[in-house]
Order: structure tokens, then sequence, then C-alpha cells
């Protein structure tokens, strides 16, 4: 987290914590979260009995990038190790130090050798874990075009995969709300971590008779806003995470200029030294600019006006991404509408950046395929072989008889869910017929004892 230049105080209260949070979730679920199945099925012709058991999916590559280091990896340890699997992880080149020192950590633990492989390296690296023929499954969370990559690769080997790719979340502010807390969540959404979110609120879609108020207040917001030394506590925000990062988003801010957004503040470097921007706030932006469209991952917030629910459901989901999303409003019929309209995996009311181990995160449409957290992220990591045994069979035989449940014959098979009838045998030998019930060898019998529609107990003489 430190190489990834985090601010101290946000860094500590949102990546640990939850960290813990995922992996002691997931070390508790591993046998009540996912159903292991044991049942049958009558037929006219048959018993069917099915047994579907969760396992694990095998070898899983596990690529993460280097926004939430820490967290991230929990994300994609915790389930793939509660279900049986092990882990080649790559992490991002530019946070490579937590990776290691977690998969230290793991064998200080006794994790036996080969369970927690961290192997870091460049996109090379990442390429040949997606292609390699005994890795089974791939998790990826990175930029969207990355993992349209990682997507055909996957596809020649038939691996199954999950993606949590990018974002350009719409953040909707309606024009009943308190407005000093909903400037101050919306600057967080999206200036947290350097604006370096994948969810981040980068759209602040503000409804027209707010409009101006927002907006000046929002300006106001960001001029305040301590940008240094990320180790300080009271600095909220730090460096981009590299040069590269730091003129891809200058680049993005002078397009927003010259394609007509109004500039309120920010906008270029901050200090002489390291990859630091202004915090950087428009307004007036249209969604055809390249600014309203891109995923720009730093700190420029992009406000923009609005007249009605029905137009900014309709503005909010143009776009490739479907990640995450906000409303704000005391309404909550429009709260619960706007759920229903806006295209995002996640969507905040009143809130932003709110998650839980046990929640499901993921997006719709370019943002992703699968979900993490909760027991969605555990079925991502299972195959549920089945095993089906036909014939409704019984072992009866030797010195001692044992009882039979059968159904009523005058009502088979419609009145599964009835009582069963007692059928008291002794000495019957295997073959012999007992209403629908057919006698097999003890070994066969035994393996079925657990159909519904048979009892299988001891009757002594």
């Amino acid at each position: 987290m430190e190489k990834a230049g985090s601010q101290r105080q946000p860094t500590c209260t949102f990546s640990p914590d939850p960290s813990m949070l995922t992996d002691r979730l997931f070390a508790d679920s591993r046998y009540h979260t996912l159903p292991n199945q044991r049942r049958s099925v009558l037929t006219k012709q048959h018993y069917l009995s099915r047994s579907a058991e969760n396992t694990g999916v095998g070898v899983c590559g596990q690529i993460i990038p280097w926004n939430f280091p820490l967290l991230m990896m929990a994300w994609k340890l915790g389930p793939a190790l509660a279900t049986g699997n092990t882990i080649v992880l790559k992490p991002a080149e530019q946070t490579p130090l937590t990776a290691l020192y977690v998969a230290q950590l793991c064998k200080e633990a006794g994790f036996p050798p080969g369970v927690v492989n961290v192997v870091p390296g460049h996109g090379e690296t990442g390429a040949h874990i997606v292609n390699h023929p005994d890795v089974d499954k791939i998790a990826f969370t990175g930029s969207t075009e990355v993992g349209k990559l990682i997507q055909a690769n996957a596809a020649n080997t038939v691996k199954r995969i999950t993606l949590e790719l990018g974002g350009k979340s719409p953040n909707i502010i309606f024009g009943d709300v308190d407005l000093p807390k909903a400037v101050e969540v919306a600057h967080q959404a999206l200036f947290f971590n350097m604006g370096q979110c994948c969810c981040a609120g980068s759209r602040t879609f503000v409804e027209e008779k707010i409009y101006d108020q927002f907006v000046e207040m929002s300006a106001a917001r960001a001029k305040k806003r301590v940008v240094g030394n990320p180790f300080q506590m009271n600095v909220e925000q730090g460096p981009q995470i590299d040069e590269e990062q730091q003129n891809k988003i200058l680049s993005l801010i002078e397009s927003g200029k010259q394609q007509g957004a109004r500039l309120l503040t920010g906008g270029k470097k901050h200090g002489d030294k390291g990859y630091f921007i202004e915090p950087t706030v428009f307004a007036d932006v249209q969604d055809n600019m390249d600014i309203a469209k891109t995923e720009i991952f730093g700190p420029v917030q992009q406000i923009i006006k609005f007249k009605n629910v029905e137009e900014v459901i309709e503005r909010a989901n143009h776009t490739l991404y479907g990640l995450a999303a906000a409303v704000f409003t005391k309404d909550l019929d429009k709260a619960n509408y706007m759920i229903q309209g806006l295209r995002a995996g996640t969507v905040w009311v009143n809130d932003y950046n709110v998650f839980g181990a046990q929640v499901p995160f993921g997006g719709f449409k370019e943002s992703g395929l699968g979900r993490e957290n909760g027991a969605y992220a555990l079925s991502n990591y299972t195959e549920v072989p089945v095993g089906i045994a036909a014939g409704a069979v019984v072992h009866i035989g030797g010195s001692k008889g044992f009882t039979i449940g059968r159904r009523p014959r005058h009502n088979f098979p419609q009145n599964i869910g009835r009582r069963l009838l007692p059928y008291k045998t002794k000495n019957l030998f295997p073959g012999r017929v007992l209403g629908r019930c057919r006698v097999q060898p003890e070994p066969v019998a035994r393996s079925l004892t657990h159909l519904p529609c048979m009892r299988y107990n001891r009757y002594k003489d």
C-alpha cells in the first residue's frame, strides 16, 4: 500500500479491516455457504439418487491491480483457499511487496508448499498464467482493455474466468438532498485514493434546481483538499501511482478544456516533485466529451446537469460500463425506481463506497463477469460433479431382517411427500422384488440409504 502512495488514514480504515473480515468470512463459510445436495428423483420407471458436492476447480491464476493491493488479494485468496484450490497470483508490477509479504505469512502459518504461489512480473507473466494449460481458472481485476485480452486468451483452453474491470460510475444528486452532506460525499466518492478506484463516482449528475449551488460548493471543497506526503495524517491526497498515469490524467484534463468543459479548479501538476495532480473539478460537462466517456482513474470530478428522472437514467446508462452508481434523494420510492432503472452491479443510496465481505460486488456490461465476496465468490471457485444411481434398491438378507419403507402403490409416485408405509421382512435374497423395491447386494444398498423414499433400518427378531 505504501508503494501505491495511498494516504495513510483512509487506507487504514478502508483496506486492512475489510481484508481481514473477508478472509475470516471465507474461513468460516467452507461448509455452510455452498449447498452439497443429496436428493432423489422419482419417475414412473426409476428412483434416481443424485449427489452433487462442490469441489475446487483446481489451479487458480489470479491477477490483481496496484490500487488496493492488500484488499484485492484478500478478495481473491479467501474464496479460492476456502474451496480447496491452489493459487498462482501475479501482483501488479508497481506493488509486488504486499503480495510477497502475505505469501511469507502463509508459509509461516503452515500452508503446504505449492498452495499459495506469488509470481511477480509484468504483463508477459500474466499472459503466461492465462495461457498455461494447467491453470483451470483466471480471476482478474484491472482495466477493461486488459480484461478483454484475458477473456480472448482464456477461451483457447476454455478456462473459467471472473473479471472485475473498469467503470465510469454515475453519482446522481436530486434536488431534495441535504446539500452540504451530498457535496462532501460526492467529493469523497471521486477523490478517494487519488481517484484511482474502479467504482469512483466520476460523473456527478446534479438536478438543475441545485446545480449552480452544488458546483460552487464542490469547487470550494476541492480547493481545500490537502495534497502532499501520504504518510502524514492530515494529508488527504497523495501522488498518482507513476508518471505514466499522471500523464494520462493530464492529457484528459487538457481534452476537457479543449472540448468546452468549464474548469473550476485544479487542472495541472501539484508541486515540482513526484506524481501529484491538483484536485480538479469540471462543470458543464456534456455526455460526448472524452472526460465523460473515458475512465480517468485520477482526481478529476465532472459535474453534469440533468432535469428529471427519466433523462438521468438514460444518460447514466449511456456508457460501456456498469460497475457502480449512487442516488442521493430523500424520496425512497424514487430511489427504488432508480435502482431498478440503473444498469450497474451496485447502486448505493445516500452514500458511496460502502462494501461488505458478505455482499457481492461486480459489474454489468464491460465492467466485468462474475461477482466477488460472499457466497457468489465461493461459487466462482467450485465445480459441481454429480453422481447418479438408478433403481430403488435395498439389500435385505442375512440372519437379521430390515424395515423397508415404500410409497402407497395405489398413488405412486405422485404422493412424494406422504409418510412411508413400513414393510417388515426377513432373510430375503438379492434379486427379490418387494412391491416396487428390488433387493440388491449390500454395498449397493448401503450407498443408497439416503433416499427419502426408502428407510434402511435393522429389524431384530
